[in-house]
């Protein structure tokens, strides 16, 4: 979907840079789905979510699994 939203790849770069600084997931960047934890997982989720710019999330527990430090 985000490919379709942001059809210039420069914004669309752009626009990943920021979702993984925003939850701290630039570690993991490389790193395949199934490696992933639990809570990095979420944290993905959350991301992609975010992408589009929605005007309202309808989350189910969403931090449920994640470290709180973190």
């Amino acid at each position: 979907a985000a490919q379709i939203f942001y059809k210039d790849k420069k914004i669309l770069h752009d626009k990943v840079e920021q979702m993984l600084e925003l939850l701290s997931i630039e570690p993991i960047r490389l790193r395949k789905g199934l490696s992933l934890s639990g809570g990095e997982r979420r944290r993905c989720e959350i991301a992609r979510s975010l992408m589009c710019e929605p005007k309202f999330l309808l989350l189910d527990e969403p931090f449920a699994g994640v470290d709180p430090i973190a």
